[in-house]
């Protein structure tokens, strides 16, 4: 299976990502607060690859 560039193991990631933002926007289930470190993790590596530090503010 191929996804974009990639290979299986995109495609799950890329669904795990889907799934876990958009059940949240649709308030459906858990919140980003109840997201595992490990996808808050991927997340950030993910949304800026190569990136060696993040300020992040709310």
């Amino acid at each position: 299976m191929k996804h974009r560039n990639g290979d299986l193991r995109s495609a799950l990631l890329a669904w795990w990502r889907e799934l876990e933002i958009h059940t949240a926007d649709a308030r459906i289930g858990h919140t980003p607060r109840d997201w595992p470190q490990e996808l808050c993790h991927h997340l950030l590596d993910h949304l800026s690859p190569g990136c060696r530090r993040i300020c992040l503010s709310s």
